[in-house]
């Protein structure tokens, strides 16, 4: 689900950015994906990826992916949503999906967008922030543990969850990957658990280094703790 141009900030903020210099071409194509985007939008269990652009102009299609990519989606099977920094600002959406917990994968340049929007929110009845950014380096596998029994009990208690980065694309779909391989341990592998993410939003894709920690954690058996894990270990000491 995402806001539209008609119904959110953040659409129109995009839109308004990729429309520089160009609000005098093709016009009339911009105007019918808008038109496309309505309805996939407002639909918080919509299936994965957008709507396709029915107007055959390269512009129009790129204001539907880049629109499209703000919202956020249910991960099929789950009561998990996922989405990016956008999806916060349309809490008229947070409120039809039943967003009681946030999980917000994010860095320090948007950890303040990311509290600032959820303040007026009054559905919400947990927030947990992980220092993350998106580079293939960072250290993402320690905040598996705490952010799979975070989402865990959030769902036990009746809530859904929405885990956000600022895309939707990498960081988040890490953790929601996490929580996946840990609830259906051992049988789920990470590339199997990553097509049933993709059939929710398509285009989520942890960088290689996400990928790997994603199989490290698998292969140590999705623990609860890591430190006591020798390939934790050996990862940090190479890490270093």
């Amino acid at each position: 689900m995402c806001d539209t141009v008609s119904c959110g900030a953040s659409v129109r903020l995009i839109v308004s950015w990729l429309s520089i210099g160009r609000r005098k071409h093709k016009r009339k194509g911009a105007a019918e994906a808008s038109v496309t985007l309505r309805h996939s939008f407002e639909n918080p269990r919509r299936r994965s990826g957008c709507p396709k652009d029915q107007t055959g102009d390269p512009y129009s299609g790129l204001l539907l992916e880049n629109a499209c990519a703000a919202g956020m989606d249910r991960v099929d099977g789950y009561n998990v949503y996922i989405g990016s920094l956008f999806a916060l600002r349309n809490q008229d959406a947070l409120k039809e999906a039943n967003i009681t917990h946030v999980v917000s994968a994010v860095g320090p340049k948007e950890r303040p967008s990311a509290i600032s929007s959820l303040q007026s929110y009054d559905g919400l009845r947990g927030h947990l922030t992980l220092d993350l950014i998106d580079q293939d380096k960072e250290n993402i596998i320690q905040h598996f543990p705490q952010a799979v029994q975070s989402i865990k009990a959030a769902i036990a208690d009746g809530g859904a969850v929405l885990v956000h980065c600022g895309l939707g694309v990498s960081r988040s779909a890490t953790i929601v990957l996490a929580y996946m391989l840990f609830q259906a341990r051992p049988r789920l592998a990470p590339g199997d658990a990553l097509l049933v993410l993709r059939g929710s939003r398509a285009r989520c894709q942890p960088n290689a280094g996400f990928t790997e920690q994603l199989a490290l954690y698998h292969q140590m058996g999705c623990p609860k703790i890591l430190e006591d894990q020798i390939l934790y270990q050996q990862f940090l000491s190479i890490e270093t």
